[in-house]
């Protein structure tokens, strides 16, 4: 089971109703659904992106922190983390019981 489907059409469909949008978003939209997938998929990460407000400036600092910590914890031998496909069947069964 892969976890990011094709959409059924690759190039223009039609879009969901868009009951909040204005008459400028809905127009922006058919243009954009338009663009190849690619180019597509990188406006929707941009626009999501747009959402979260500014970013963290301590976030990348205590990423690499915590990875740093996972690490010595497995060469140490202290924590053995998780089988990749024991993860992969967890995250299956949430995707699948949505």
């Amino acid at each position: 089971m892969g976890f990011l489907k094709a959409h059924p059409h690759e190039g223009p469909h039609e879009p969901r109703p868009a009951n909040l949008m204005g008459e400028g978003a809905k127009k922006l939209l058919h243009e954009a659904l338009g663009l190849p997938r690619e180019e597509r998929a990188e406006l929707a990460a941009e626009l999501i992106a747009s959402l979260d407000g500014p970013a963290d400036p301590d976030a990348e600092q205590a990423w690499a922190a915590e990875i740093e910590r996972r690490a010595a914890r497995v060469l140490t031998g202290e924590g053995q983390g998780t089988p990749w496909e024991e993860v992969r069947r967890r995250i299956e069964g949430e995707i699948s019981g949505r």
